[in-house]
């Protein structure tokens, strides 16, 4: 370690600093441990919105295969976007043409459904409402999806409901 000098407008913003000195040290992704409570709290009620979001008529399957799909993988994994479409043809019964042509219709549905049932704020720094659902990532000019912690929960709910 060295020392580092840094200057700041107020007490507070020297509080944050050193909260989140201490969270990246001790590995804790939460930077305020004391509102721990109210995060939970906040999560429920983004779940809650997800399952409300992911209520809405699927007429094709696809959207209920992709979110089957992106369950069946384990948390920290991301899932490519053709096997979302394989996955989508297996499960509705489809050339893996008709899946691949329906599969992005379906994404932007689940998107539009996200954005429909969950708040304003929940959607800052998103460039997607479905992110707010499955973060996604671009690698090789596709998307990958994984489901955020919320995501999972309401996938969770939803799938066993």
């Amino acid at each position: 370690m060295f020392p580092i000098s840094v200057q700041f407008n107020n007490l507070e913003e020297a509080d944050v600093a050193i909260k989140a000195v201490k969270a990246m040290r001790d590995g804790t992704p939460s930077l305020v441990k004391e509102k721990e409570g109210e995060q939970i709290t906040a999560e429920a009620g983004l779940t809650e919105k997800l399952v409300k979001a992911l209520s809405y008529p699927d007429k094709d399957g696809i959207k209920s295969s992709i979110i089957e799909t992106l369950f069946g993988a384990p948390a920290s994994e991301w899932v490519a976007y053709p096997t979302m479409v394989e996955a989508a043809a297996e499960q509705v019964q489809m050339t893996k043409e008709v899946s691949a042509r329906r599969t992005p219709a379906a994404l932007r549905d689940l998107s539009w459904q996200v954005k429909q049932k969950v708040d304003p704020t929940d959607l800052s720094g998103k460039q997607k409402p479905i992110e707010v659902l499955a973060e996604r990532i671009r690698s090789g000019g596709e998307f990958s999806y994984r489901l955020t912690s919320a995501g999972r929960r309401a996938a969770e709910i939803w799938l066993h409901s």
